[in-house]
């Protein structure tokens, strides 16, 4: 390989870290629909989702460990089948964004220094100066979607970020204690 193409190669691979830092320090990465009973265990945690959907299909359990921290990135969860997300007091489930740094393991803070200067050219000394490239924010995920299913139970989960954190449509599911922050709106139910 040529200077020119290992040098093209290092910037893609840096390009690739430096634009999905999350993924890197993933257990596991979800990419298909719920089709079977599924556990997702604290063992293999944080769970990263970057479909637009995942779905939970009717005749599908999916249970989620207590301390399982599932990472989303503009996702949504649709349950049509059943859901127990069952956290407890000391080892609650957090739904969040791929960009909530308290669960990726990393700070993606970088700090920048250069020299200043003053109107007439004189030298005022280094600045250093730290930025968060990768800040969530409120709707970095859709939210968890019930759509005519039953049995879900969902106790000492939080959810962070996400545009609705909570949507019942012809559903039945058990809530308890729950915590929705930075948030654009915490249970919406129809029907």
């Amino acid at each position: 390989m040529n200077s020119r193409g290992l040098i093209f190669s290092v910037l893609i691979t840096s390009l690739s870290f430096f634009v999905y830092p999350n993924f890197i320090y993933a257990s596991t990465v979800v990419n298909s629909d719920i089709t079977e009973d599924t556990t997702w265990s604290l063992a293999n945690s944080p769970y990263v989702i970057s479909e637009s959907v995942i779905t939970v299909l009717l005749g599908a359990t999916l249970t989620i460990e207590p301390g399982v921290v599932v990472m989303l990135d503009g996702a949504e969860i649709s349950v049509f089948g059943t859901i127990n997300a069952n956290g407890t007091e000391t080892e609650p489930i957090y739904f969040t964004s791929v960009y909530d740094d308290e669960f990726d393991g990393t700070s993606d803070d970088e700090e920048f220094c250069y020299e200043d200067f003053d109107d007439e050219g004189n030298s005022l000394g280094e600045v250093c100066e730290t930025f968060d490239f990768s800040s969530p924010s409120v709707g970095d995920w859709g939210g968890i979607y019930f759509g005519n299913s039953e049995g879900s139970s969902l106790e000492n989960v939080s959810f962070r970020y996400a545009q609705d954190a909570l949507t019942v449509y012809s559903s039945e599911a058990h809530f308890k204690n729950l915590s929705i922050t930075y948030g654009e709106s915490g249970l919406v139910a129809f029907n």
